[in-house]
């Protein structure tokens, strides 16, 4: 039976059988990221948005057969979301429905998916996306069942620091303080307000911040970085380290992202340079931290963004296709 996770207390039972699931689905995927029981109910506790979030488990007894979340409308991305960020918000991870083995195609996804879909529609949600990659044929047909049509592209690009163009020098940016948190972001909404327009999202405010902040298991203030121009903040970087992902693959690298946060230049300071100036700091925050690679996620219809990051060194290593349903 379908059972909706509403109270906290539902999800301290769940927890370990939600994790438990969640690894068996995702073990052996791009990016696969492990999750512990405790990271679930540390999220849980701590998102106020909890009552919101459609969270669904498919149930045999007290056995978890399957589970799906969504972030709740309006706010995504800000902290406090399940699924598909599960535990880090770093790692950019794909849209599976965690199934138990031995249960996959036979019906459940599509029944937990609908009823994620309804709920996420009640809220006012126009459509909900969904990120693949082109291999997961069995994925794909489960969303294109559901109503899911490809919209867009994501690439993954990596670099390694040592390789990477000009030397690894410090460059003219500094860590934020509390008191940068406003120009932050009204830096964030101006450059990615296409981005929360066409996802249905609201600007990033202060509270959503401090969630992010506060919740992200691997935040560290030394990666957030800004840059200045003619004592204007003219732009941030974000670079983090998610050391139970690098646990699970046996890697040390390093993240230009944080849920919608990676990096942004106001429009006015844009073509000055800036963009290359925060790269390279992060790259160098990185390598400083025991890094060898880097790794970030750009659209691939993103001209700008993808001649930046090629000329910082970074190369493609995967790609990904954006689903979206309409919902109603």
């Amino acid at each position: 039976m379908l059972c909706k996770i509403e109270r906290r207390e539902q999800l301290r039972g769940s927890a370990p059988q939600l994790a438990q699931v969640y690894n068996e689905t995702y073990a052996g995927t791009p990016n696969y990221r492990p999750v512990t029981a405790e990271e679930l109910v540390a999220k849980g506790e701590a998102d106020p948005r909890f009552a919101e979030q459609p969270i669904y488990a498919w149930l045999r007894g007290n056995e978890v057969l399957a589970w799906c979340s969504a972030e709740p409308a309006r706010e995504a991305n800000t902290g406090g979301d399940i699924y598909p960020y599960v535990g880090g918000e770093i790692v950019f991870q794909p849209s599976l429905i965690p199934t138990r083995d031995g249960w996959q195609g036979r019906g459940l996804e599509q029944e937990l998916l609908d009823r994620v879909k309804g709920d996420l529609a009640a809220q006012g949600q126009a459509v909900m996306r969904v990120v693949v990659t082109d291999h997961d044929a069995d994925v794909r047909e489960l969303y294109r069942e559901a109503g899911f049509a490809e919209v867009g592209r994501m690439v993954s690009l990596r670099a390694v620091p040592a390789e990477v163009g000009p030397p690894l020098t410090p460059v003219a940016t500094r860590h934020l303080r509390e008191e940068d948190t406003a120009a932050l972001l009204t830096i964030h909404n101006e450059a990615f307000h296409e981005m929360t327009a066409a996802h249905g999202w609201e600007p990033m405010r202060a509270q959503d911040w401090r969630l992010l902040r506060d919740t992200v298991v691997g935040y560290d203030a030394r990666g957030v970085l800004l840059a200045h121009h003619e004592r204007e903040l003219a732009g941030y970087v974000v670079a983090m380290i998610d050391t139970a992902f690098n646990r699970a693959h046996g890697v040390k690298r390093g993240w230009i992202r944080l849920a919608r946060l990676g990096l942004a230049v106001g429009r006015k300071f844009q073509g000055l340079g800036v963009e290359t100036t925060l790269m390279t700091a992060a790259m160098v925050s990185l390598v400083g931290r025991g890094m060898r690679e880097v790794e970030l996620i750009a659209d691939r219809n993103n001209d700008r963004a993808l001649d930046l990051y090629t000329a910082a060194g970074f190369e493609e290593v995967r790609e990904w296709a954006v689903l979206e349903c309409p919902l109603g």
